[in-house]
């Protein structure tokens, strides 16, 4: 599956298990969870997205722009960026996991908490 978009729409839920899923981009955006799975690209814009949730999967960027996202959590995974600008990011939990790059401008983090984990880089813009 390469790509999952929705523009104005409400999107519950995409799961994935042993696959490949290029890019989920969408206005409401409810639940992102993958296992075993690589996932290139989530992305929103003057969204919601509520979890997104990986078990050893790859995950190579997470970008929002004047959204909320309220959970990014990884059991195994490597997660090459999390970038939020204008934006609520509530937590991001990682066990077991590489996790590259989280950076904030202009944004509300409020937890970063990793188990056994590798973070290499935390940076926050007003």
């Amino acid at each position: 599956l390469q790509s999952v978009s929705c523009s104005g729409s409400v999107l519950q839920s995409v799961s994935c298990s042993g696959s490949v899923l290029q890019s989920v981009s969408c206005s409401v955006l409810q639940s992102v969870s993958c296992s075993g799975s690589v996932l290139q690209s989530v992305s929103c814009s003057g969204s919601v997205l509520q979890s997104v949730s990986f078990s050893g999967s790859v995950l190579q960027s997470v970008s929002c722009s004047g959204s909320v996202l309220q959970s990014v959590s990884f059991s195994g995974s490597v997660l090459q960026s999390v970038s939020c600008s204008g934006s609520l990011l509530q937590s991001v939990s990682l066990s077991g996991s590489v996790l590259q790059s989280v950076s904030c401008s202009g944004s509300v983090l409020q937890s970063v908490s990793c188990g056994g984990s590798v973070l290499q880089s935390v940076s926050c813009s007003g």
